[in-house]
């Protein structure tokens, strides 16, 4: 009722509903790039490369490009080899598998008739 005190000091205080509301009150400000990880990610240091990565880990398995390194070794008895990628091996691990296939494991294929 607008006829009772403080009513319309109550209705001065709720800004009404097509007020906007600014979008700083809605998330926090972006914090400024530091000089070790600038906007766009941190960027290889090989001269001539200057590739970017948003995430360190991408950043360490790019570095195998420039260095080498292979960590990632086949177990397989007599073999030994070393792949640079995780992937790699597992694809590679699969050749063993198919040359000693473990008795009873998997479907075994349908014979084509000719």
């Amino acid at each position: 009722d607008p006829d009772q005190p403080g009513a319309a000091a109550a209705a001065a205080a709720v800004p009404p509903v097509s007020t906007p509301v600014p979008a700083s009150e809605f998330s926090p400000p972006a914090p400024a790039p530091s000089p070790e990880r600038p906007r766009g990610g941190t960027r290889c240091e090989q001269p001539g490369c200057g590739k970017r990565f948003t995430r360190n880990n991408n950043l360490l398995a790019h570095r195998r490009l420039h260095t080498g390194v292979k960590p990632y070794v086949c177990e397989s008895p007599g073999c030994g080899e070393a792949f640079m990628w995780k992937s790699s091996m597992t694809h590679h691990r699969q050749k063993h598998e198919n040359e000693n296939p473990v008795e009873g494991a998997g479907i075994p294929s349908p014979q084509r008739q000719p």
